[in-house]
Parts: structure tokens; C-alpha cells; sequence
């Protein structure tokens, strides 16, 4: 992190500086609260939230089991153990940003409409595990802990996505289930709040297959999904980049993301 970003702060300007918004989410473990940090210089923490951009950078990541937390002095007398912000509700952090953007209580004050906000989310793949009936019959204390992270991060990113969906007008919605469909025409308000494109990738064989990675067993799939197995990493980069070949379309932005060419 060093070598990446030096001595830079989060709310530092100039050439050395920031040359765009940033939001950094991170679970701050000793308060159970989530942090969303930004670099708006109007925010009411920004004065006291001048991190290091690598510290916040590293606890965003620190993933909690694999990866030590990481403990920011938060000036005052005041130290803070924080974690993996996929550790909160905000895993996929598409809602929260959109919160940052347009609620008074931040200091952006974005205009909301389908044609004048636009949010981009980029997944890392997704997996429903499946489980023999006979191995959830009756499980010890031990399996319950295992089993209760997992299943409370899967429901809080599916309520997210249908949130998202539900509020926005969103070409790239998918089906969440035979109830709720993908939601196409079912905006709150009858008017969509925002554009919503969500980048992700069902990590089932069939999906794997069509991209080339054919006749990998479940048990190589699920290992996909284990942040511990780094041996994978090669091949996630790959399945990245063949899934945006698919999942990206030009049409999903319009002349308003073109680079301004100068003289």
C-alpha cells in the first residue's frame, strides 16, 4: 500500500492530490457502524476523517478471518479497529453511494432522474451454494456460526440489488426470482430515481461453459468464491474479462462519459 499510494490523504489536494470524488466504505468493528468516508470538503467529518489513503484503502479490504483489521488513529484520544466494509450491509455499495449522492445529509445534493444520475456497479461473481438437505438437519453450534455470516451477507446483497432495481431504470436488471422478476416497470414512484447498471456474473457451469472454462466440477467453482485460494486469481482475472466482452454494451453510456479531448 505504501509503494501504491505514498503518504496521500484522503482529503489532500492539488497535484499530489485526489483528481475525482471518492467514497471508501469500511466497517468499523469496536462501534459496529459503518464508515462510509468521502473527500468532499463540505462533509461534517472531513476535517477529522484526513486519512491515509492507504490505511482506509487497507481496511476496506481486510477481510475478516483472512486479513488482520487495521486500527486508525482517529485523532482526540481516539483509536478505531475497522474491517472488510463486505462485512456490512453495504457489500455491494451501490445503495450507500446513492444514499452519499443525493440525501441532505451529504453534502453532494446530486440531482436524481434516469437521464441525470447514472450508477455503475461492477460485481466479483456470484454463488448460491447448494447444500444436501441431510448436512442442514441438524447442525451444531459450531456449523451455526459458520452458517449465519454467509447467509445474512447473501440476503443483505439480494435486498440491495432489489432496491436498486426497484428504484431505477436498469438495462441490465436481472431476474432476482419468479416473484419479483426483474422489476422492469415496477419503479418506486413510477418514476425511475436513478440508471442502474449492475456488471456480474452467475458462477454456475453453464455460465463458465459458454465463456470457455469448461467442465469445471462444483467443487471447483466454489473455490472461486474462497478468498484463501489464490491460486485462482489468474483465472478470475480471465473469467473478468471474457464476462465484460459479454455483460458490457457501448450503449450503456452515453456522449456524456466521452473524455473532453484539449489542445
Amino acid at each position: 500500500m505504501l509503494n501504491l499510494f505514498g503518504d496521500i490523504k484522503i482529503g489532500d489536494e492539488g497535484q499530489n492530490g485526489l483528481k475525482t470524488g471518492l467514497c471508501i466504505i469500511a466497517k468499523r468493528l469496536d462501534t459496529n457502524s459503518t464508515w462510509p468516508v468521502t473527500n468532499h470538503p463540505d462533509d461534517i467529518y472531513f476535517q477529522r476523517n484526513k486519512f491515509l489513503l492507504r490505511d482506509l484503502t487497507r481496511a476496506s479490504t481486510a477481510g475478516l478471518t483472512y486479513f488482520s483489521p487495521e486500527i486508525i488513529d482517529l485523532g482526540q484520544n481516539e483509536i478505531g479497529t475497522f474491517v472488510d466494509g463486505g462485512l456490512s450491509m453495504m457489500n455491494n455499495p451501490a445503495l450507500q453511494l446513492y444514499f452519499i449522492a443525493t440525501l441532505k445529509g451529504y453534502p453532494f445534493g446530486w440531482k436524481t432522474g434516469a437521464d441525470a444520475l447514472k450508477i455503475v456497479s461492477i460485481g466479483t461473481g456470484r454463488r448460491n451454494p447448494q447444500r444436501a438437505v441431510s448436512s442442514t438437519l441438524n447442525p451444531n453450534v459450531i456449523e451455526y456460526a459458520l452458517l449465519a455470516p454467509e447467509q445474512l451477507l447473501h440476503d443483505a446483497a439480494e435486498l440491495v440489488e432489489i432496491m436498486m432495481q426497484y428504484f431505477s431504470d436498469s438495462p441490465t436488471a436481472r431476474v432476482i426470482n419468479k416473484k419479483f422478476g426483474n422489476l422492469e416497470g415496477e419503479e418506486a414512484g413510477n418514476e425511475a430515481s436513478f440508471s442502474y447498471f449492475r456488471y456480474n456474473i452467475d458462477l454456475h457451469p453453464e455460465t463458465l461453459d459458454a465463456l470457455g472454462f469448461e467442465n469445471l466440477t462444483d467443487t471447483e467453482i466454489d473455490s472461486l468464491m474462497r478468498l484463501d485460494q489464490t491460486e485462482n486469481r489468474h483465472m478470475l482475472h480471465t473469467i473478468g474479462q471474457q464476462s465484460a466482452i459479454t455483460l458490457f454494451e457501448e450503449s450503456h453510456f452515453n456522449k456524456a462519459f466521452d473524455v473532453l479531448k484539449t489542445a
